[in-house]
């Protein structure tokens, strides 16, 4: 087929781009012969162009074209699906009829380079820039075969710059040309051809590795961590071996980072301070390796102290970026009270038995299993705390990465270490035969779709996937998948308070709601009127909803526990000395104090002496110590209510030794 036109306005109008070659009825003949062989090129046929004074003729071979087309893309299907044999089956087979278009011969010496056969992929590239000289995806490929397998970054360079003047806007090329810089060293040279890559094609995650590269070799971590987050980002599910050294580089780029930054104390110290400002409270940091978690935030209200209280595992990676999250808890809290929007999340002895009575199917294949009972009792305790530790903060730790990751650049690595050490963690907890046996159904369930749902957000905001390596991952995937969308769709109009609207939602999604309560902080004000809590206590002594309440509750009784009891008796006595010589308002203040504390669920099994009392200053409690001194402070002034704490004979215990 042979297309004829004039070189007349029609044909501008038509070809706008020609007007730069064409001026009046001047014009660069090659220059618009290259411009048509371009719009009329099929797959690997190119046509034939040819000027007559105005004439274009552009005769296109349809007939070749029609006749081997449906052949070369089946070649090349079968080359893509590694099908490599059927491939140059049909290659050989085009070349030998047709051996003057280009294409066929790069592509089957593509095919040899893949297979390791350097010296056949080399001649046939070179056949095919033979046919046709402009050919760029030829030219590259001949490039990094000098570059990578002849070591020949001179030649290399003279191919790769050949494909610059067919086509200025070649990405792969001058990435090559980046890359190839690089092995010789020349890193400044190799980061102005990369960055140029970049510029052209920002979602190449080659060249932004390569970057990484570069700015790992020029000590610049912080750049070299960034391009190799978002190389990981863009070859996501796309490029394995990419992904894979870009997820390293990551990884060392980080720890380089972290080992000579010395600003990221300034910024927490900053931070604290702003948030210190904003809430009117002090807040304090301390390491502690007592904790069960890898930090926590014990809040001034919840704990009745005149400053929030920060505590982290010094030993754990990512370190201050755990502390940047606690300190986040706070700032969201702060701000969540400014609008009415703050909750505070209780658990106590009400849900820890209903939990347990849940749990009894797996209690008791324990006991049949031979596990002592005590280590029973430990096991379910620790699902239990870890389990509402977890709901509760879940889905308001997403709202809190989101915001460090956005709005504390200068943490992203030390926020890479610790989450993805947090991940590695709950990978291998889905493994682990022995949780997966023991552990209650919905425990399980829950556990798994809220770590996933941490996952799919470490994928979206550094580009690494935890999920494939869940086990079960597809009991749990589109569950996660479901809650994380959620978070998605609340970030889009984000207001303080709303992570709160997720912890409800959430909560229910998952059926835990029955094992804790959400109290809004106007629940929580220390100017209540006495009367006001005197009456929620007798409605409910143990601070708990009573209409979550089951008809029989365990009270609260160490008759069973020799060692329990002689505690409770020792901390009753420590009661009568404290009230010893004070009046009557004195023992309801410390009373309806400890009364108030428990609205956040004192828990008698623990025994870390965390507590204080704005009545009893400079001294900590445990829970169990606060409980008692609540049973006898009740008895002295109001007996006749029912605390739910059965410490009788220890009290009497206690009154005999303190009258001796």
């Amino acid at each position: 087929m042979i297309i004829l036109f004039k070189l007349s306005d029609i044909t501008l109008d038509l070809f706008p781009d020609l007007t730069k070659f064409v001026d009046n009825l001047s014009f660069n003949k090659q220059s618009i012969i290259d411009y048509f062989v371009k719009e009329y090129t099929f797959g690997p046929f190119l046509p034939e162009v040819t000027i007559d004074d105005e004439i274009v003729s552009i005769n296109v071979d349809t007939e070749t074209i029609e006749k081997f087309e449906t052949d070369f893309q089946k070649a090349v299907s079968f080359a893509e699906n590694r099908k490599f044999k059927e491939a140059k089956e049909l290659l050989e087979d085009l070349i030998k009829k047709n051996p003057t278009i280009s294409e066929f011969h790069r592509v089957y010496g593509q095919i040899f380079e893949v297979e390791g056969d350097i010296e056949k992929a080399k001649d046939h590239i070179s056949e095919a820039l033979k046919w046709n000289p402009d050919n760029k995806f030829a030219l590259v490929m001949l490039g990094n075969i000098y570059a990578r397998h002849y070591d020949d970054v001179e030649t290399a360079n003279r191919f790769y710059n050949k494909s610059l003047t067919v086509d200025p806007n070649d990405y792969i090329a001058l990435n090559n040309i980046g890359a190839n810089l690089a092995k010789l060293e020349k890193y400044d040279d190799a980061e102005r051809y990369l960055d140029l890559a970049v510029k052209i094609n920002d979602s190449y995650p080659n060249t932004h590795y390569g970057l990484g590269l570069v700015y790992e070799h020029k000590k610049e971590y912080s750049k070299s961590f960034l391009s190799a987050i978002q190389a990981m980002k863009l070859s996501l599910k796309k490029d394995k071996d990419i992904h894979n050294h870009s997820y390293g580089l990551a990884g060392n780029s980080a720890f380089e980072y972290i080992k000579a930054d010395k600003n990221i104390n300034n910024i927490i110290q900053q931070y604290k301070e702003e948030i210190e400002k904003e809430g009117n409270v002090k807040i304090k940091i301390e390491s502690s390796k007592e904790i069960a978690t890898p930090a926590k935030t014990e809040y001034a209200e919840n704990y009745n102290r005149d400053y929030h209280l920060v505590r982290y595992n010094s030993e754990l990676p990512g370190v201050h970026h755990l502390i940047m999250h606690e300190l986040t808890h706070i700032n969201f809290s702060n701000k969540a009270k400014k609008v009415g929007k703050n909750i505070n999340f209780a658990t106590g002895n009400t849900h820890r038995e209903l939990f347990i009575r849940n749990s009894e199917k797996q209690i008791s294949l324990m006991s049949r299993s031979g596990i002592p009972e005590q280590g029973i009792t430990q096991f379910i305790n620790s699902l239990f705390d870890g389990l509402m530790n977890q709901m509760y903060n879940a889905p308001i730790d997403l709202f809190i990465e989101d915001y460090l990751y956005n709005e504390y650049p200068e943490n992203r690595p030390y926020q890479f270490f610790a989450l993805q050490s947090f991940q590695k963690t709950y990978v291998e907890g889905s493994k682990n035969k022995d949780i997966k046996k023991f552990t209650p159904k919905f425990v399980l369930e829950a556990n798994n779709i809220l770590n996933i749902t941490h996952a799919l957000q470490i994928a979206e905001l550094f580009g690494y996937d935890f999920t494939p390596q869940f086990d079960d991952l597809i009991l749990y995937k589109a569950f996660g998948n479901k809650l994380y969308n959620q978070f998605l769709d609340i970030k889009k109009n984000y207001s303080p308070g709303e992570e709160y609207t997720l912890l409800k939602k959430w909560s229910k999604e998952l059926k835990l709601n029955q094992y804790h309560k959400l109290i809004e902080q106007k629940d929580t004000d220390n100017n209540k009127r006495i009367d006001d809590l005197l009456d929620e206590i007798k409605k409910d002594p143990l601070n708990f909803n009573g209409n979550e309440r089951k008809d029989a509750i365990k009270r609260v009784s160490y008759k069973d526990n020799p060692a329990g009891s002689m505690a409770v008796t020792m901390y009753c006595l420590d009661a009568l000395k404290t009230f010893e010589g004070k009046d009557k308002n004195f023992v309801q203040e410390v009373t309806l104090e400890i009364a108030l504390l428990g609205t956040f669920g004192l828990y008698p099994g623990d025994t870390e002496k965390k507590y204080s009392l704005k009545s009893i200053p400079d001294k900590q409690f445990s829970a169990l110590h606060l409980l008692s001194i609540e049973y006898v402070g009740f008895q002295m002034f109001d007996p006749s209510l029912d605390t739910h704490l059965d410490f009788k004979n220890e009290y009497e215990n206690a009154k005999k030794l303190f009258k001796k």
